[in-house]
């Protein structure tokens, strides 16, 4: 997905035309006394727009004023009652079908936490080259923190360039001019810690297990 973070509006326009298209498809195949087999494509699209909605809500830009104020828009009811039953659905030990259509053996183990931590770290070096930080060195800067060798951080620059990352993804250009070198840097490093931590459980689980 793109960290190009829509307006609130422009996502959950998005998400109710997935969520439209989805309830056709299910309403299509009950109609008809078909077995109900979602192509993953449409849970798959579904869950991005739902997902792009809670992202340009938590997004500074909603927030103009910060996280202690009022949003310019407030969060979607629809997808508020939506995240209820889901999660009532998980306490009484259903999975939801959306979600289970989803869940499948070989689910790659980087999970979204882990790729915005790796974010973190394109987010950096993108910083460098932006001459928002002075790091002569800023790929080993990375390869160091997070532990991995410096042709993996090589592969997550060109992987993450497709999708538009900047150093201003998060918020960063929002700080004084004199901060956002060391909050950058900052994030990161965290970035780095918790993805070691994660490296470390990944590597001790059984091959085709799922992380929490």
């Amino acid at each position: 997905m793109s960290y190009d973070i829509p307006t609130v509006e422009d996502a959950l326009a998005d998400f109710d035309l997935a969520r439209a298209e989805y309830a056709k498809f299910v309403r299509t195949q009950r109609q008809r006394s078909c077995p109900l087999a979602v192509p993953r494509e449409l849970s798959e699209k579904l869950f991005l727009h739902a997902a792009t909605v809670m992202l340009a809500y938590q997004h500074p830009r909603n927030w103009p004023d910060g996280h202690t104020s009022k949003p310019l828009h407030p969060f979607p009811v629809v997808l508020s009652g939506i995240c209820c039953v889901y999660i009532l659905s998980l306490m009484a030990g259903k999975l939801p079908g959306p979600i289970e259509q989803l869940l499948r053996r070989g689910t790659p183990a980087i999970g979204p936490e882990e790729s915005r931590d790796i974010g973190r770290a394109v987010v950096y070096i993108d910083a460098v080259r932006q001459n928002v930080i002075q790091d002569r060195h800023a790929i080993k800067t990375v390869a160091d923190a997070f532990v991995v060798d410096r042709r993996t951080v090589q592969r997550w620059v060109k992987a993450q360039k497709t999708k538009g990352v900047t150093w201003r993804v998060f918020g960063a250009d929002r700080l004084p001019d004199s901060e956002r070198g060391a909050s950058i840097r900052r994030d990161m490093e965290e970035a780095g810690a918790r993805y070691r931590v994660w490296a470390r459980a990944a590597s001790k689980r059984p091959r085709g297990t799922r992380s929490k």
